[in-house]
């Protein structure tokens, strides 16, 4: 649908930005209510060892602010495969099968698995420093700390993901629909 999409009077971050955030959406959405039903199957104990409350609402919190943010860089990278590797997606069923798509197909989601581990490292390397700062400046207080790690892995996230759309805005404004049609 690319190239009707081109003809619509928006920027292609914003396009970009579509694309991504419906799905994003409502995996979210499906998210937050297996969130609320773990929370509230969650046991008061585990292992013996008592699960308070409090900490229990800071992990649910911690879940609901990161995941959205994972989602939705996880489902940028297989729209900037298709902008930037058009002739590796395979749309439809009139696509060529066979050994060769199939070892190509393995390429590409190999390296979307190698890329969204790299953009997860800066992320989990600020929560983890926003964890263990609060953790120490606020006298062990761990749901504050498990909230504030978590907070500062969803900011990194974001960011990224902002950036990404900026990128892939610009790959999509500069995409030429005639030179990767198989027409």
């Amino acid at each position: 649908m690319a190239d009707i999409l081109k003809l619509y009077p928006m920027p292609g971050w914003q396009v970009v930005l579509g694309e991504v955030l419906a799905p994003v959406a409502i995996l979210a959405g499906a998210q937050w209510v297996l969130l609320i039903l773990a929370f509230l199957l969650c046991p008061a104990s585990v292992g013996g060892a008592p699960a308070p409350m409090v900490l229990r609402i800071a992990i649910a919190l911690s879940a609901a602010l990161v995941l959205p943010c994972v989602d939705f860089i996880a489902l940028l990278l297989p729209n900037a495969a298709a902008l930037i590797f058009p002739a590796w997606v395979q749309l439809g069923k009139d696509t060529p099968r066979g050994f060769e798509t199939m070892g190509q197909q393995l390429i590409l989601m190999f390296g979307q698995i190698l890329v969204l581990t790299l953009t997860m490292l800066p992320a989990g390397m600020a929560g983890t420093a926003a964890y263990l700062i609060a953790w120490w400046l606020l006298g062990k207080l761990m749901a504050v700390a498990v909230v504030s790690g978590a907070l500062a892995a969803a900011l990194v996230l974001a960011g990224e993901a902002a950036l990404g759309v900026r990128l892939l805005g610009s790959v999509f404004e500069r995409f030429d629909w005639s030179e990767s049609s198989p027409e």
